[in-house]
């Protein structure tokens, strides 16, 4: 018995403190073509389950969408033809998404989430709970 609830312990603390959690975003699933960048110059084509760092871009191509999970468990989804890149802002607690192109929906966990989203031509809306 002392052995499990040491395991329990040790596995729910492992569960709580993710780092994943903390300040990543992480390619959920993908279809097609999408890509990440530091510098808009070289990309690198994304793996399932990918970590990816504040400040990188990721690309879709013409037939590919996306699904992230934000630092605060928001799960996001791109669509096709999409570039952007993603932020997140320790101090506030808040994800940022630079949309240069393309569409994105967000559903967020049960909690109150911050995201930004600043594009040059945007259209945003809200509709009903989700």
């Amino acid at each position: 018995m002392k052995y499990i609830f040491k395991f329990f312990l040790s596995t729910l603390i492992i569960f709580i403190y993710n780092p994943v959690w903390a300040e990543d975003f992480k390619i959920i699933s993908f279809k097609g073509v999408v890509e990440t960048s530091a510098d808009q110059q070289s990309w690198n084509i994304v793996i399932e389950g990918q970590l990816v760092d504040t400040g990188t871009w990721i690309r879709t191509g013409p037939k590919a969408s996306a699904t992230i999970l934000l630092p605060n468990r928001t799960q996001t989804k791109i669509s096709r033809n999409a570039e952007f890149q993603l932020n997140y802002q320790k101090k506030e607690k808040q994800t940022q998404v630079n949309l240069k192109l393309g569409k994105i929906w967000s559903k967020t966990n049960k909690k109150p989430a911050k995201i930004k989203v600043k594009a040059p031509n945007a259209d945003a809306s809200i509709r009903g709970t989700e």
